[in-house]
This record gives structure tokens, C-alpha cells and sequence, in this order.
């Protein structure tokens, strides 16, 4: 975090007004996060569907990425924002949105709390009951910390953070029901290269992928 204050600076140099614009941040990303030559960086401003999949699947992203960070201006983040765009996972407005948007999903009383028969009600789609079990036991053993039948705004948001040891081990599990051809419940080498696409994408093999997207 004390990073992010020497980056953005160093980034807010072609207008030099406390912000950093998209042509700032786009400069940066063709140039030190993807690596492209001047050559490149030319063909993607003059002829863009002629480049690689891959450059071109980034550049998607990184607006993706970009349209949620940049809320109170569209061409331009500020310093928060810029830690959001960043390091999503160290964000605190990122955070606090992720709490909106789930309380605004299954907060069916507008309380500010959530109890476990709302959590179990999703808006949008009918839940199995494979999944709905599997929603009350998160409910119960991660959610509600203080095991009170409700989730409140601080549980909530320790349940969010990216850096939450349950995210680690639910992917730990995802990899394995992935991965695990034999069934053994372990993973072996031939087992983890014959799908390598999930592991290099995961927490295991890259943390900064994960929790800043694919850049």
C-alpha cells in the first residue's frame, strides 16, 4: 500500500492533476505490465484485431477492470481508486462495494444484517439442494463467526476479503475435485500438469493473478 502512493505519482505525468487518466494507466500497462515494443503498441493503437488473442483478451480486462475501479470519473482514478484498479484485494471502497452488493442481493429486510434463511434465498436463480446445503454450511462455519444465527456488516466484510483464509480453502478443494482423476484425494504430478490451465491461474502457482485478474 505504501507502493501505491510512489506508482501513482509516478504515473500522474502528462496532465499532473492529482489523478491518473486512462491514456496515463494505458501507457503503463502496454509498456511495463505486458511488455510491448513501440512497434506493438502501434499496431494495437492503428490495427487492433490484427494482434495476438492474448493482448487483446488483456486489454479487455484491464477496461473491464478500469469501468470498476473509475466510479467518480470515467477517464480518471483517484488515489483510492488506483489501489482498488491495483490491488483489489488491499482496497477498502472495493470492499465496502462488494458489501452493497451482497446485502443488496439477500438483505430481504433492509436490517443490514443477513440470517441464515436469507442467505439460503437467492433472488436470482433456484439453488439445489446440493448447493443450498452447501451455502448453509458456509453460512454456519464461515460467515457467522460468532455463531448468533446472523451475519452482520463486520462478519460480512471478513467473509469478503480476498485475503480470507476460506477463499484459499475453497480453491484448495476446487483444484483437488479438478485435478484428482484417481480419486485418491491427493494430487500427483502427471495429475496437476495434464491440467495445468487451473493451477497456473491459481493462488498456488500466483497469488497476483488471482486477486488482480488476469493482466
Amino acid at each position: 500500500m505504501r507502493n501505491n502512493f510512489r506508482v501513482f505519482f509516478s504515473l500522474d505525468k502528462i496532465t499532473k492533476n492529482g489523478q491518473v487518466d486512462w491514456d496515463e494507466y494505458f501507457n503503463h500497462f502496454v509498456r511495463d505490465v505486458l511488455g510491448l515494443d513501440e512497434d506493438t503498441i502501434h499496431q494495437l493503437e492503428q490495427k487492433p484485431k490484427s494482434l495476438s488473442r492474448d493482448i487483446k483478451e488483456s486489454v479487455s480486462r484491464l477496461k473491464a477492470a478500469w469501468s470498476e475501479a473509475a466510479h467518480t470519473n470515467p477517464d480518471a482514478v483517484n488515489i483510492d481508486e488506483f489501489l482498488g484498479l491495483e490491488h483489489p484485494e488491499s482496497s477498502h471502497s472495493f470492499l465496502t462495494r462488494r458489501l452493497d452488493e451482497l446485502m443488496g442481493k439477500f438483505d430481504g429486510d433492509n436490517d443490514g444484517k443477513l440470517t441464515r434463511q436469507e442467505y439460503l434465498l437467492d433472488p436470482y436463480k433456484d439453488l439445489s439442494a446440493k448447493e443450498l446445503r452447501a451455502r448453509g454450511k458456509e453460512f454456519d462455519e464461515v460467515l457467522d463467526k460468532n455463531q448468533n444465527a446472523v451475519a452482520d456488516k463486520k462478519e460480512i466484510l471478513q467473509f469478503l476479503d480476498p485475503k480470507s483464509q476460506h477463499w484459499a480453502k475453497d480453491e484448495a478443494t476446487t483444484l483437488l475435485a479438478q485435478a484428482d482423476k484417481n480419486k485418491d484425494m491427493m494430487v500427483s504430478m502427471e495429475e496437476m500438469f495434464a491440467r495445468a490451465d487451473i493451477f497456473l491461474m491459481s493462488k498456488l502457482v500466483s497469488a497476483d493473478l488471482s486477486f488482480h485478474g488476469e493482466f
